[in-house]
């Protein structure tokens, strides 16, 4: 059995994606194939303290494999997929509350390959009438790991005017960086992406990405200084916000450390009250 889910590892691996377990400081990276002997010990290592994921984890790889092998497109802009932050998704997903797992447990294999398949085509099914909730939005994209196009060549153009960039006390630093590789280089790309990884909220990874995106498309218009610090761009952001949107509350119950409010996180990316409008007014007022 576990030979056979090696082969779909592999085949994943194939694919440029690789696969993590666990978060936080005991996130593993497997970029490699493994052994037999050795996936079973990566298994057991992350499944000691949640003994429901040595399962889940073989599960959710297979479909993972199937859905590889039929449509890599899924797959677009993943550079690691990360099983635990996919388990929380799904859990919250189907229950209503990340249980990391216990509720998959009660799916149908059919129903738990649908739902992941449903998340990696992007998660939003809309019944006639219902508004689309950018809240949920960017805790799916955050949490698949998910990059826009030419992120990596903004934060290559960003370093190539900065000394660096500070992500919540996270410094990815210039040099040697960007002496040593190219924007389009792999490396690079998993260099960012492990800076980018340490926060752990997915839809505040999606809020620092959003500020990445526009501070790159905006460099020819303003003056940046030798550190570029991203929460203070955020804090700014919706500080602005507030003050168009005075009864919005300060936070929310599910990611206190954010510091942003549910009605922000709620909002859409464009349009004139959009949250690009706001981190545009941010980068100007500290840039300009």
């Amino acid at each position: 059995m576990h030979r056979s889910i090696c082969d779909d590892v592999t085949h994943i691996l194939v694919n440029q994606n690789q696969i993590s377990f666990g978060l936080g400081e005991r996130e593993e990276t497997l970029s490699q194939p493994p052994s037999p002997s050795e996936f079973i010990d990566i298994l057991s290592r992350h499944s000691k303290q949640k003994m429901i994921h040595f399962a889940l984890y073989q599960e959710i790889l297979s479909y993972l494999c199937q859905m590889v092998q039929k449509n890599p497109a899924l797959f677009k802009g993943i550079l690691r997929i990360r099983l635990d932050l996919l388990i929380k998704l799904v859990s919250k997903e189907t229950s209503g509350d990340e249980d990391d797992g216990r509720s998959m447990c009660l799916l149908k294999p059919s129903e738990l390959y649908r739902t992941i398949h449903q998340m990696l085509r992007g998660g939003i099914t809309l019944v006639e009438g219902e508004q689309v909730s950018w809240d949920r939005r960017r805790y799916i994209d955050g949490s698949l790991n998910r990059l826009p196009r030419n992120f990596h060549h903004n934060i290559y153009k960003i370093l190539n005017r900065t000394k660096s960039i500070n992500l919540a006390d996270n410094v990815l630093h210039s040099f040697p960086l960007i002496n040593d590789m190219t924007a389009g280089e792999p490396q690079f790309a998993i260099f960012v992406s492990n800076w980018l990884d340490k926060i752990s909220q997915p839809r505040l990874r999606q809020l620092y990405i959003e500020i990445i995106m526009i501070l790159g498309a905006m460099l020819h218009l303003i003056h940046i200084p030798d550190e570029v610090h991203l929460n203070l761009l955020l804090s700014q952001a919706h500080t602005i916000f507030q003050m168009d949107c005075p009864a919005s509350s300060t936070e929310i119950s599910t990611e206190k450390s954010c510091g942003v409010s549910l009605e922000f996180l709620m909002t859409p990316p464009t349009g004139q009250f959009g949250t690009l409008s706001y981190i545009t007014q941010a980068i100007t007022q500290f840039y300009g």
